[in-house]
Parts: C-alpha cells; sequence; structure tokens
C-alpha cells in the first residue's frame, strides 16, 4: 500500500484484504506508518506476521537505511574474488572419524612434537615420539635426540619386538609427511609389510597430536612445581623421568569413548559408545561434480612460514570438484581436480559465485578516468538527473549528480544506441577521452548558470 496521505479507514479497509486480525493490523499501520513511504504487508508470509513488522517498524529510518545499504554492500562483496578469499574459516568442520576401526593393531598413528631440552646423562634429549591404537586409544611414547630416520626406524623396532607390549605391527602405520618417517624407517615398515598412509595436513593424525598436548599439559606442570625451589635464574627441563609414568597413568584410566581404560581393552573387541551429536551429512546440500569451488587453506600453505593476519584464509585459484565420497555416519568427502591429493569437508569448500570480473575492471578504469577529469566539489542541496548529448559519441550518457557534492560521475549504460545495438563501455573509453573535458565543460556551464 502506499501511505500518501490517505485516511485511516481507508488504510484499515487495505490491511483488512491480507489478514483478519484487523486489531494488531491497525495498531501497527496507526503507529508505525510514515507519511510518503511505500509499504506492502502481504501477512501470508512469515516474515510479514505482525510481530515482524512491528519489529522492522521499531527500527529508526536511518537505521533502516544503513542496513539496507549495508545488504546491498555485500552483495557487491561477494562477486568480487578477493573479498571472497578473505572470507572467515569456519567455527565447525566435520571430519572423517576413526570410530569404524575397531580390530586391534589395525591402524596406528604416530606423531613427534619438540620438548624442552632434558639432559640426561651425556643425551640430550629434545623431541617426543608417540604411537597411538586408534582403536583402543592405547599410548606407547619414547623420546628422541634428533628427527633422524635412523633414530626413529631403530625406536619403532625395539617397540614392537617388546613381547611384554600389545604394540604389534599395524596393516596401516598413518604418519605425517615429515623425512624422519622416511628413509630408514619407511625401508623397515615396508619389510614387516606395513601400509604407510601418509596425511597432507594434521588432521589425519589428530589423535597423536592430541596426545602431545595432553601429556605437556602434566609434564610442563611438573616444571612449573620444581621451578618454586630453584633459584630466579634457573629453569626445570625433566621431562624424560615422567615419560613411563604418565603413559601408565594414561593406559589405566579409563576414556570417554569405551568407558574403560586401555588396558582392559586390548584383549576385548568393543564398540565406541560416543555418538555424533548431530546428523553427519544429513540436510547439507550435495554439491554436484564439476560445481567451481574455492578451498580452505592450511596455515602456511599458500606462502610458506607460520601463519600471518594478512594470508588467505581461501585458495586464490577456483577448482573444481573432481568427485565425492559418501560413507554411512561419515562426512561427504569432495575431491578436487589439478591434482590435490587430499579430499575435502562441505564446510572446508566454499562453492564460488558468479564472479564479474569484466565489472571490476571496468569500475577501476572508469574510475580513473573520470577522477582524472573530474575535481571540482558542486554544493547543491537536490539530487537530480542531468542528461547531456554528445554529437561525437552518437548516444545519450546519464548523470547522476549526488547529493551536496559529486561524489562519483557514473556512466551507467548507454541509454539509446539509435539501432546500433549494445556497446562496452571499455570501447569507448579512447573516444571518451578525447570528448570528457567537451562534456564536462558543458555541464559545468549548467551548474554556473543555476547558481
Amino acid at each position: 500500500m502506499f501511505n500518501g496521505g490517505n485516511s485511516y479507514q481507508d488504510v484499515i479497509k487495505i490491511a483488512g484484504h491480507y489478514t483478519d486480525d484487523v486489531k494488531n493490523a491497525s495498531m501497527i499501520i496507526n503507529s508505525y506508518l510514515r507519511k510518503g513511504e511505500f509499504i506492502v504487508f502481504d501477512l501470508i508470509r512469515p516474515e510479514d506476521d505482525p510481530l515482524a513488522i512491528c519489529l522492522r517498524f521499531n527500527t529508526p529510518l536511518n537505521l533502516q537505511k544503513e542496513i539496507k545499504a549495508r545488504q546491498k554492500c555485500k552483495k557487491k562483496l561477494n562477486k568480487q574474488a578477493l573479498h571472497q578469499i578473505h572470507k572467515l574459516q569456519p567455527k565447525f568442520i566435520q571430519y572423517a572419524s576413526f570410530s569404524s576401526i575397531q580390530t586391534l593393531n589395525k591402524a596406528h598413528q604416530s606423531d613427534i612434537t619438540p620438548m624442552s631440552h632434558d639432559k640426561v646423562g651425556n643425551h640430550i634429549y629434545k623431541y617426543r615420539e608417540v604411537i597411538k591404537i586408534i582403536a583402543t586409544r592405547y599410548r606407547c611414547s619414547f623420546a628422541l635426540t634428533d628427527k633422524s630416520s635412523a633414530q626413529m626406524a631403530k625406536a619403532i623396532q625395539k617397540i614392537y619386538n617388546d613381547l611384554n607390549d600389545p604394540l604389534n605391527l599395524p596393516k596401516d602405520f598413518i604418519v605425517d609427511r615429515g623425512t624422519k618417517y622416511m628413509g630408514e624407517c619407511r625401508d623397515l615398515l615396508l619389510s614387516y609389510g606395513v601400509r604407510i598412509q601418509y596425511t597432507n595436513s594434521k588432521h589425519g593424525i589428530a589423535i597423536a597430536k592430541s596426545d602431545h598436548q595432553e601429556f605437556e599439559k602434566h609434564a610442563y606442570f611438573w616444571q612449573d612445581a620444581e621451578d618454586f625451589h630453584l633459584s630466579l635464574t634457573d629453569r626445570s627441563r625433566t621431562w624424560f623421568k615422567g615419560l613411563c609414568i604418565n603413559d601408565n597413568i594414561f593406559n589405566n584410566t579409563p576414556t570417554l569413548l569405551i568407558g574403560m581404560s586401555p588396558n582392559e581393552t586390548v584383549k576385548k573387541a568393543l564398540k565406541g559408545k560416543v555418538e555424533h551429536r548431530r546428523p553427519v551429512c544429513y540436510n547439507k546440500p550435495l554439491l554436484p561434480s564439476y560445481t567451481e569451488v574455492w578451498h580452505l587453506l592450511e596455515p602456511g600453505e599458500l606462502e610458506g612460514g607460520r601463519k600471518r593476519a594478512t594470508d588467505c584464509n581461501w585458495s586464490p585459484e577456483v577448482f573444481t570438484i573432481d568427485s565425492y565420497l559418501i560413507k554411512e555416519n561419515q562426512p561427504i568427502l569432495y575431491k578436487l581436480y589439478n591434482d590435490l591429493r587430499c579430499s575435502f569437508a562441505f564446510e572446508a569448500l566454499w562453492k564460488a559465485l558468479d564472479l564479474d570480473y569484466m565489472s571490476e575492471k571496468r569500475a577501476c578504469r572508469l574510475d580513473h578516468w573520470i577522477w582524472r577529469y573530474l575535481r571540482l566539489k558542486l554544493r547543491y542541496e537536490f539530487l537530480t538527473y542531468i542528461v547531456v548529448k554528445s554529437a561525437h559519441m552518437g548516444s545519450l550518457l546519464k548523470f547522476i549528480v549526488y547529493k551536496k557534492f559529486v561524489g562519483k560521475l557514473l556512466l551507467d549504460h548507454l541509454v539509446q544506441d539509435h539501432g546500433k545495438g549494445s556497446y562496452n563501455h571499455l570501447d569507448y573509453l579512447p573516444q571518451l577521452a578525447q570528448h570528457l573535458d567537451l562534456i564536462l565543460s558543458n555541464i559545468f556551464a549548467i551548474f554556473f548558470s543555476m547558481s
């Protein structure tokens, strides 16, 4: 409806066509309608029910304009590639679960982390290595003086040859792509018939990585407690002595996954009791093949080193979905073209919108020509349109003069092309550069004559 000075009764009659709740509609209209505003009520829609309309018109008029301007700006930004690759990362990503592995020694995860330099005798231990049984979360950790593949191979062989340790040679050995697992370590595992599975990120060895955090939490507490008994210049660096003690405590502590300790589940095959808190991949749109997407970047993946605040969160290059893998109670994994070796979950992909690269280039080049010739601010308190005819261009150009000053000169499109068909703005830039002085002089003459 258009409130152009209609009476109160006329407004109520019009509102009666949309709803039977005339009382609530009359209260809203009587309180929130303003003269000269174009308002349409369709109370069949949920966003136009009386409460929604009341909330919408309770907002001040200036704030409504600001909200509309932000929404319009957001739509324009969504079509720019530079804005897309710097979007925020998702708060939650549903990765693949290892709960389907229920066989002992079917798959092991291994990872290494640097620790404080602990000197024991003639050795200085710098790293902690851990091997985890995925099915039972059983832990076996050991200390290393360096990250060479030779020392890693000796430590792994010593653990798997120990008859008192429940760790036996697994079918799959999941590690990252570090050099410590190459060379002699790789040859040793392959000689036993173990299949090595390399991951492209730390998410593939999340169980072993979280175990490091659990150990560091207790080890550094011990160091802080010992610091109180030392002088101010000394710091405790001991963690090697508590390595085996911490492993025994962890393996005898019940876990939330199965409700009992890893030592109790070594001889048992049990299902995991923890279920997903929400349906996995239900009510999620399936991205078909050949869909153009951006994928989430790992820290330092694009430029190397540590992640910086100015790094992109999403890949600058647009990739195409090659295939996808659907498995029960597992997130859908998407494989991309261009020989990317890892798969991505739905949350780690961002669907590429229809980017208007030509409009970005056109806007930048037009701004360059416009601001080169336009330097004068015109003080007028009205909004008007000025149409200037150019005989050389053979068309009409529309110029918009903003309130209080000329904020920007917009060349929207050729209003009339006299039957010659549509033209691209970029084709007219050379001619526009030659005749823009003549056009602007005509505009300024009109302005000064009006003043």
